[in-house]
């Protein structure tokens, strides 16, 4: 039964990458002003949000909105590069980014929800 909740979260989250990754190489408005700054400028917003829904203390706040989505979307994106036939030197690069908005947006979800 664990065995099961662990393969459906990795499955939630890897989908939730990979849906961030679709939308921003669809749109190109997203594919231009997707990167590092408006990550930051994202993540940053988070915290005051699960501050006030969650009435939780700071450090539960930044670990909620910037730590595991970080933790998450690495890991996503090591495993996806590992299975690509082309590889780029670079880790943090625009693909990166793009899964990286999609776990932001899975957060947001999460934070006003549930």
């Amino acid at each position: 039964m664990n065995f099961i909740l662990w393969v459906f979260a990795a499955a939630f989250w890897a989908g939730a990458y990979f849906l961030g990754l679709y939308i921003c190489k669809k749109f190109r408005k997203l594919k231009n002003n997707v990167n590092l700054v408006s990550i930051i400028i994202a993540s940053l917003i988070a915290v005051p949000m699960v501050m006030q829904i969650k009435t939780k203390p700071i450090t539960y706040a930044i670990g909620y909105s910037i730590v595991a989505p970080f933790l998450i979307t690495t890991l996503v994106h090591l495993i996806y590069a590992g299975f690509k036939k082309k590889r780029n030197k670079t880790v943090f690069n625009d693909e990166f980014y793009f899964g990286y908005s999609g776990v932001l947006l899975m957060v947001y979800l999460f934070g006003l929800f549930i």
